[in-house]
Formats: C-alpha cells, sequence, structure tokens
C-alpha cells in the first residue's frame, strides 16, 4: 500500500493471465498491474487506425471505473481507505459479468455488457457511499497526462445524481477517446470479430482494484486488488503463459500509407 500518489480511482481491472486483459495490455500499451509498457501498441496495427485510440486507456490501462477519480480529503489517509474498501469487499458476494459486446456509447468506442447487471449497479452505490466522507470536496481529480483532457467527457466525470446513469454509464471499458460517430462505427465493425473468441471467454467481478495517479503525466498504477467474499467458478480460455502484461497480435502490420498524427 502507498500514500504517495496525487489522485486515486476504483475499477475494474480483468485478471492478469485472461484473454481479455492480454488484450488490454497490448491494445492500450500500458498494464497498470505491472507497470510494463508495451513498444508497439496493438491499435497501431488497425487498418483505420486514429488518434484517439486507445483514449484513457493509454494512462489506465484496460479497465471499467467503479469509482471515479478522487483526491482524499485532508486528515483522510489511504490506509483508512484500504481498511473500508477490504470490508465491503468481503461483505459482498462475486459477480459474473453478462458477455461483454463492442459498441459506441457517448463518442467513445466502448466494451458494454450486453445486458444490464444489478449486483454492478449496487456495488457502484456501495463504493460511492463509502468514498464519500474520504474524498476532497465535490469536485474530483481528472485523469491527469500529456495529452489535453479539457472538453473531453472521460469515463466517469459525469455526475452520479439526477438523472440516475443508465448501465452503460455506470459500467463500461473504455477503447478510444471520443470521435466522429461514423469512425467510431468503423473501429467497432474493425473490432468485432477480432475479440469475438476472447469476450466468449467467460468474466468475473471477483475483487475490486485500487489505482493511482503518481502525477507528472505518468501512467496510473494499480495498487491493491481487493477480493470479493465468494469467487465464483471460472470457465473459459486462458491466456498463453507469459502473455499476462502482452497483449496477443489481432491485427497483422499494415501497408495502407495510414499513419498515427
Amino acid at each position: 500500500m502507498h500514500s504517495d500518489y496525487e489522485d486515486y480511482a476504483i475499477h475494474w481491472v480483468p485478471r492478469a493471465g485472461s484473454a481479455l486483459a492480454a488484450f488490454g495490455a497490448g491494445w492500450t500499451g500500458w498494464c497498470a498491474e505491472r507497470g510494463v509498457s508495451s513498444d508497439l501498441p496493438e491499435f497501431r496495427r488497425m487498418r483505420r487506425g486514429r488518434p484517439e485510440m486507445p483514449g484513457p486507456g493509454a494512462l489506465l490501462g484496460l479497465h471499467a471505473v467503479l469509482k471515479e477519480p478522487f483526491r482524499l480529503a485532508r486528515g483522510r489517509t489511504v490506509w483508512a481507505m484500504d481498511t473500508e474498501l477490504m470490508a465491503l469487499a468481503q461483505s459482498l458476494p462475486a459477480v459474473r459479468l453478462p458477455r461483454f459486446e463492442v459498441t459506441v456509447f457517448d463518442g467513445q468506442v466502448v466494451l458494454a455488457l450486453s445486458r444490464p447487471s444489478r449486483p454492478i449497479v449496487r456495488l457502484t452505490r456501495y463504493i460511492e457511499d463509502l468514498v464519500k466522507p474520504l474524498q476532497a470536496g465535490p469536485r474530483y481529480a481528472r485523469y491527469s497526462g500529456d495529452w489535453d483532457v479539457s472538453g473531453i467527457n472521460l469515463p466517469g466525470q459525469r455526475a452520479w445524481v439526477e438523472p440516475e446513469p443508465t448501465p452503460v454509464a455506470r459500467f463500461h471499458v473504455p477503447l478510444s477517446d471520443r470521435m466522429e460517430l461514423g469512425l467510431a462505427f468503423e473501429m467497432v465493425d474493425d473490432l468485432t470479430p477480432a475479440l469475438n473468441a476472447i469476450l466468449d471467454e467467460s468474466q468475473f467481478l471477483s475483487d475490486i482494484a485500487l489505482v493511482g495517479n503518481p502525477g507528472r503525466g505518468r501512467p496510473w498504477r494499480l495498487i491493491e486488488r481487493y477480493s470479493l467474499a465468494e469467487e465464483p467458478t471460472r470457465h473459459g480460455v486462458r491466456a498463453p503463459r507469459g502473455m499476462a502484461c502482452k497483449g496477443p497480435s489481432l491485427f497483422a502490420p499494415l501497408d495502407t500509407g495510414f499513419a498515427i498524427v
């Protein structure tokens, strides 16, 4: 446990060793769990590569937001938050997630659940209630980095009051920044066949991950995983050994002349 992070957030991060985690590290170019970067992120192999890829994942790795970024209030410590998160996790059962599908939400290409999940809605509310007395003020910290986030509606930045957010707003995995809708749906068409086998693997929310912003534009790190009380039996294809933070090559190198700008 570390206390030298500027901001914190709570995410769902696919377990290392799963095919989805391997894809995520390759796609985003960043493995938050091990602090390992990729020399050639997977998105650069796509024939319709765009500068909007991979969006927040470039700093955060593959994730879904359970609690948007926040800064601890004066007098509150990461140690107290650690105790609270551990107690919460131990009181809740693990969740088998509905199948993910590639779609467009709020101008971003995302992995969204194919149907609503009430346990996820309850979990996000529990976490929100837990963090509220620990965080500084009503304004949430923004994801910081070398790219300009002004005017970008990052996952988790919207106010979770009225109106009630939709299930996809509460829980989704961003694969890009916001982009023109035509390009976003072209990206969906490219990614869907490449990801079908990976998304057929059963996904579980069996822990919640505390992540931290080390500042100075550096990628966020996974600080601690908190295992939920009951972990269901896992089924599905595991990633090959050695691929925990190196994704498979889904797209062949291209000779179309299109360049990332």
